[in-house]
């Protein structure tokens, strides 16, 4: 699966002690490598942020997005995860020459415009902060290639299915678009149905998108003040 990438992408995996793909990896990249909308249902810690990211680089290396144009743009819903993905990201990015840049609330919004403007070829974004980039002009979706919806299930679970529908209904038609998710029903299954065109479908979560590297435990105890003191000891 690997050995369509090139040389200097393979190198940097090899860095990092990469050398073979999950089984996530192998069904994907294949088929993102080919173009084709991807339909995938795989939980966190699948390998599935590099099934989505070692394609974006192989496909944009070798040439340079415009000021203020993407090429790629990953959507997320939490900090946290944009933070995740533009780690597992960004060193393969800088060893093929590509800038990445991230893009979430609560942090400087000057600084993020001032590295849009000095060029960024993928973007990892949280809705809002994106949606206030865009309206002001400081992003454009005209040259994006291929857009990624990650944790797409919880994305609709927050509230951003307007702003994300709106946002991939920004990209060109017919770029390619990716979407990875725990469950596939609901706001999910409405994004697949307006955006994604004929997906290469890979569930690789036999269970559905449950943790099952979770032990539950209960408690039982009495009235209020119990509760306080259980929770306290925890």
């Amino acid at each position: 699966v690997f050995a369509e990438f090139p040389q200097e992408l393979i190198a940097a995996l090899g860095v990092q002690g990469i050398t073979t793909p999950t089984p996530v990896q192998a069904a994907v990249i294949p088929d993102a490598m080919s173009g084709k909308d991807v339909l995938g249902r795989a939980q966190t810690g699948s390998g599935k942020t590099l099934a989505f990211g070692l394609p974006i680089l192989a496909r944009l290396a070798g040439s340079k997005s415009r000021a203020n144009h993407p090429r790629a743009v990953i959507i997320v819903p939490t900090r946290e995860l944009a933070n995740q993905v533009a780690k597992a990201i960004e060193p393969l990015a800088r060893a093929m020459y590509l800038k990445m840049v991230t893009v979430y609330g609560g942090t400087p919004y000057d600084r993020q415009v001032r590295q849009l403007r000095q060029r960024a070829d993928i973007v990892v974004a949280t809705p809002g902060r994106l949606d206030d980039l865009l309206q002001q002009g400081h992003c454009s979706f005209a040259d994006i290639q291929i857009t990624v919806l990650d944790e797409a299930d919880h994305l609709c679970d927050l509230g951003f299915y307007p702003a994300v529908d709106k946002q991939v209904g920004l990209t060109p038609e017919g770029s390619q678009r990716m979407l990875l998710s725990a469950t596939l029903d609901g706001d999910v299954d409405r994004l697949v149905k307006t955006h994604l065109r004929t997906p290469q479908r890979h569930e690789l979560d036999p269970n559905q998108g449950s943790v099952t590297t979770m032990t539950h435990h209960t408690l039982v105890v009495r009235g209020f003040k119990e509760k306080i003191e259980a929770t306290a000891k925890l």
